[in-house]
């Protein structure tokens, strides 16, 4: 402001909310219990609050995170270290790793090597100090040694390196920091540490006018303040780092996030090599704020349009949201507020809050575009840089900084309502509208919408269950899509309209009803059936689903498809299905130990080492294609610590790293009563939400975690029981991984499986074959090949029972009847007799899948012919006779197929035919092509002399008296035939074939 105000603040609570700082898990303790334990002179803690204040104790690899876009030399390691500090912050990297004469790409390499080695530095110097027996009030000052900001004596870095001091003090001195990171809270205090100064730092309440600053117990303080905003601290950089606006109006604010520390960055503006500046930088721990340049004058932050913006900075890296702290958010926006009331014409309803403003840039999509004039770095052309970042809340930023306006109520038990251009006309440019339906006693809300047209990407409507823009959020809905039917069970239902400055739409209309029953509490499970019918399956097909809810209403509805092959139950996870009962070796299911010891139990898989701070067991599970999934499990945690935790994660797009890339995870602590929200980004996780849950150790409970990609909204139930919910402002999309870990504990994990989001009563098209839902046929017929189950949740947080329904599937066609015998087996060719019957028999076909349920058969005159028998149904009979009038001379041929119990039918086989002769006075006449001598033979000897035929391949047969063949030759052209030596003297018919045509002599063998 260009005017100075009695103000009373605190930096703790600027707007009444205490900050929230979050203490998450220690992925290298281990690292550090090793430190302490070879520098036993090192206070436990210590190390923790140095990497704290610098990296949220995560490792930063500068070749994958961001730059900072105040060209802040980059931090490295847990430690956050300085390689390269561009000739103005101390190399203490470098410097570290020369004490021990070490390579420091090693300690880049190895969070465990730099870890040791900065707590050999920091023995080191106590060591010569000759404070190795200290007090640790003395010891932790010694610290700042190590620090990268220059001890120079210039006021603002002996403000930075203050700065630094006093949040290890707060750190050291925090009741869940000492609980989470298993030190004890330190008695010294920053008045203790930093002296009078110490007031600068930890104010609970600061008084400003026009001459003087002093506290509440008038102790007045010798400090400049801040000439544009009072609750600043006004540390005022060189003139080297900042210009004129020559005469450039202020029209906008740029919201940086720093890529490093308060103190470092304060530091850093007052280096004159830098060439960057910003007007403020905020504190992630408690909003506190300095202000670094006349908001008059031109910072150097934003490049081409600095000349008409005022930049924030504010402490922490954009893919850790656990810097942007609540106490950080209300402070900027309280910055901000002055800002806007400040007479440069911005309008806080031109703030970036749209639902895709954390994860779009400028130069990549050009938006949101010059109507937004409180935007971040990222949003703003002509940039390179993309902070603050996907973690970055927008929407609740946008809330604290425009005061939301009175809503408009509807008391009535039902109605309708439009937006503000009624029916008939539109709505209206930069405008923020609340609306709330609070029928009097109502327990649910229902509102249908009968027109709905928004302009796209930019207006939007915003529906909340309950009765202010912070209860739960329903939806958000912009275009042309109507959002239906939405019912909120709280018994309000609270709308938030807001459009940008340009192109108006219809709006909408809708409709509500109301329901009371004098009671808000709906504890009655929603139901649901499915019906897979009693068929085989050997393609795609629907499954019917029926589903009710006679309470609040069907809230989500999903379903899972699972499949039974030589590994036992499992499912398609590229379908973003899973399923294990883990009744076989994990990893036959595709999962895979990367840390910790995991084992089989034959009906669970266990984490056995208590020892490990991270484990992971992980599998693939495409997570692209649906818009919500319901993951289930049981899991028993044990341990003997006093620090055993375990959780899940899932949207992992990494699974195999040490946070699992990308993700969310739900997180329970035995130990405090514990259940927490974390989320991921670049391999860096937060806490994003926690709530009490009571967990008892080595008892195993059934876990249900729901996320809604459309919402962001993720729920937790533990044995049907709601447990709690976080609603993530800028959801995860993709993923192609789940992952269980655990933390100083042993984890017991059975019954895993994995449901999507389905339409309540719509059936299900369930695909069948290879790739599909269920790519596997039955093992045998009574052992189903797939299980559909289906599941509800409703409105007011209840659970279905599951229904489930198998489903036998067969889409291989049974194996071909062989060994086809005619008459009689063996097979008969030629009868002598004539017979009274058709008959015959074959071996049984096979079908492993669905089995043989009947075979069919016929007979014609012609290989595969039915002119004779037409096919007819022998149920699962392999053999058949039938009364027929056999003729002589005519060939018969019996043809069988066999069909399973799917329907489908194998392969026709047919037999080589048999035919009668009657004539059994059989003699060589002219009627034959040929004369056989000598006849009988005594050596078995035959020569043929050819009337006919010499040249065309025959085949001839030698036939018993009962007409079975007993030795052919094929394609005989010959003149001479050798009767084999293991024929018996006796009779015998000699049967040629050829050229179509069939004839008979008989024979004796006389040897």
């Amino acid at each position: 402001m260009r005017y100075f105000y009695a103000l009373c603040i605190s930096l703790f609570a600027i707007t009444g909310t205490h900050a929230q700082l979050s203490f998450q898990e220690n992925a290298f303790q281990d690292d550090f219990n090793a430190a302490y334990a070879l520098y036993p002179a090192i206070p436990r803690g210590f190390l923790e609050a140095y990497s704290y204040h610098n990296t949220r104790i995560t490792r930063l690899q500068p070749d994958q995170d961001h730059e900072s876009c105040s060209g802040m030399p980059a931090y490295c390691g847990v430690m956050g270290l300085i390689l390269n500090g561009k000739n103005y912050f101390h190399n203490n990297l470098l410097y570290i790793a020369s004490l021990r004469k070490s390579d420091p790409q090693l300690l880049l390499r190895s969070p465990a090597e730099e870890i040791r080695h900065f707590a050999h530095a920091y023995n080191h110097i106590l060591s010569q100090e000759g404070k190795l027996q200290a007090t640790p009030a003395e010891k932790l000052p010694l610290m700042l040694a190590l620090c990268e900001i220059p001890q120079d004596g210039k006021p603002g870095n002996v403000y930075a390196r203050e700065a630094m001091l006093f949040e290890w003090i707060k750190f050291l001195r925090h009741k869940t920091a000492a609980t989470t990171y298993g030190f004890s809270i330190y008695a010294f205090t920053a008045e203790e540490l930093l002296g009078a100064n110490s007031v600068i730092h930890n104010s609970p309440q600061v008084f400003f006018n026009d001459n003087q600053v002093w506290n509440a117990d008038g102790n007045v303080l010798d400090i400049t303040k801040s000439t544009d905003y009072a609750p600043a601290i006004w540390s005022p950089i060189p003139t080297c780092n900042y210009s004129s606006r020559s005469g450039t109006a202020i029209s906008a604010v740029t919201i940086h996030t720093v890529q490093g520390s308060y103190a470092g960055c304060i530091s850093w503006f007052n280096n004159c090599s830098a060439g960057v500046s910003a007007h403020y930088v905020l504190r992630s721990s408690d909003g506190q704020v300095t202000q670094m340049v006349a908001e008059s004058s031109k910072a150097w932050h934003v490049g081409t349009e600095n000349p008409y913006t005022i930049g924030l900075e504010h402490e922490g890296y954009i893919n850790n949201a656990a810097w942007y702290t609540t106490a950080m958010y209300q402070s900027s926006a309280n910055l901000v507020k002055d800002i806007v009331a400040s007479g440069y014409g911005i309008n806080a309803l031109r703030t970036s809050w749209f639902p895709w403003a954390p994860s779009t840039n400028y130069n990549a999509a050009s938006r949101p575009g010059s109507c937004v004039k409180i935007k971040g770095h990222q949003h703003f052309p002509n940039q390179t840089h993309t902070d603050p970042g996907p973690n970055w809340n927008w929407d609740y930023y946008f809330k604290l900084i425009h005061p939301t306006p009175a809503a408009t109520v509807y008391t009535a038990a039902s109605g309708s309502f439009t937006d503000s251009g009624g029916s008939g006309g539109n709505y209206s440019n930069d405008q923020r509208a609340v609306y709330r339906i609070s029928p009097a006693g109502a327990s649910t809300v229902t509102v249908t919408f009968s027109a709905f047209n928004l302009e796209n990407t930019w207006d939007y409507l915003y529906v909340y269950d309950g009765s202010t823009v912070f209860s739960p959020l329903i939806g958000v809905y912009t275009g042309t899509a109507s959002p239906g039917t939405l019912v909120a069970t709280s018994g309000s239902m609270t709308f938030e309209f807001r459009s940008d400055c340009a192109t108006t739409a219809a709006g909408w209309v809708a409709s509500w009803s109301s329901s009371s029953g004098g009671s808000l509490t709906d504890a009655v499970n929603p139901v649901t059936q499915i019906q897979a019918g009693s068929l085989w399956r050997s393609a795609d097909f629907q499954a019917q689903v029926s589903d009710s809810d006679s309470g609040s209403g069907i809230a989500s509805a999903f379903y899972r498809v699972s499949y039974r092959d030589a590994n036992g139950m499992q499912a398609n996870r590229q379908k973003g299905f899973l399923f294990d009962d883990f009744d076989t070796t994990y990893t036959f299911g595709g999962w895979t130990g990367y840390t910790g010891t995991w084992g089989s139990t034959g009906s669970s898989v266990k984490q056995f080492d208590e020892s490990q701070s991270n484990t992971n067991l992980g599998i693939s599970l495409d997570q692209n294609n649906h818009n919500a999934y319901l993951y289930e499990f049981n899991a028993a945690i044990g341990g003997s610590g006093s620090n055993i935790r375990a959780g899940f994660h899932f949207m992992c797009d990494s699974v195999q790293k040490t946070n699992r890339g990308n993700s969310y995870f739900i997180w329970i602590r035995p130990s405090t009563g514990k259940l927490e929200f974390y989320k991921v980004n670049n391999d860096v996780f937060s806490l994003v939400a926690d709530t009490a849950m009571n967990t008892v150790t080595d008892q195993s409970y059934n876990y249900k975690v729901q996320y809604d990609k459309t919402t962001g909204r993720i729920q937790v139930w533990r044995d049907n029981i709601f447990a709690g919910s976080w609603t993530d402002p800028s959801p995860l999309q993709t993923g192609n991984g789940v992952s269980f870990r655990s933390g100083n504990a042993t984890l017991d994990v059975s019954q895993v499986q994995t449901l999507v989001q389905r339409t309540p009563n719509t059936p299900l098209q369930i695909s069948v074959g290879n790739g599909g839902d269920i790519p596997v046929q039955n093992l045998s017929p009574a052992e189903a090949a797939g299980e559909l189950t289906t599941l509800l949740t409703d409105l007011a947080g209840n659970i279905s029972m599951p229904a489930w329904a198998e489903v036998n599937v067969d889409w291989t066609p049974p194996s071909d009847a062989t060994d086809i015998s005619d008459l009689y087996t063996p097979d008969a060719d030629t009868v002598l007799v004539q017979p009274l019957q058709l008959a015959g028999n074959w071996t049984a076909a096979t079908d492993p899948h669905s089995g043989i349920a009947r075979y069919y058969y016929a007979v014609g005159t012609t290989p595969g012919g039915n002119d004779v028998l037409d096919w007819t149904d022998n149920w699962s009979l392999n053999a058949f006779a039938q009364n027929h009038n056999v003729q002589p001379y005519q060939w018969y041929y019996l043809s069988v197929y066999a069909e399973n119990a799917a329907g489908l039918v194998s392969g026709t086989a047919t037999s080589n035919g048999f035919i009668w002769i009657n004539n059994f006075s059989l003699k060589q006449d002219d009627k034959l092509p040929f004369t056989v001598y000598p006849n009988p033979t005594g050596n078995g000897t035959l020569y043929f002399q050819w009337n006919a035929y010499a040249d065309s391949p025959k085949d001839l047969g030698i036939l018993d008296m009962n007409g079975r063949t007993v030795w052919q030759v094929r394609n005989f052209q010959g003149a001479q035939l050798d009767m084999p030596a293991s024929l018996a003297n006796g009779m015998y018919i000699l049967r040629l074939q050829t050229d179509g045509k069939l004839y008979f002599a008989r024979v004796e063998l006389a040897r």
